[in-house]
């Protein structure tokens, strides 16, 4: 049975970090800048996201296509950018009529 002990730990690992103990300690001295993965906006891309197996990759991939990349352990995933809701009703609007 999973139990929450398993799921902090399990943050802190994909964070870099040993335990939780340690990543908490880290948490309360981090700016929101440093905490991209909390980054509530990019809920709004869906998924799928693309995975990489290395931040270089995905920079790479990022630097023609376009995105966000986001670290994730020794992985990363890129981001789509997010129109604001302005921008897309301009873009629903103009390709509606």
């Amino acid at each position: 049975m999973v139990q929450r002990k398993h799921v902090l730990r399990m943050l802190a690992t994909e964070a870099g970090f040993p335990n939780w103990e340690a990543y908490r300690q880290a948490l309360e001295c981090m700016a929101p800048e440093q905490l991209p993965h909390f980054d509530v906006i990019r809920m709004a891309s869906g998924y799928p996201n693309l995975w990489f197996s290395s931040h270089a990759e995905a920079l790479s991939h990022a630097q023609e296509h376009g995105g966000r990349v986001m670290k994730v352990g020794h992985q990363a995933v890129l981001l789509a950018e997010v129109q604001s809701t302005d921008q897309a009703g301009q873009a629903q609007d103009s390709t509606s009529g």
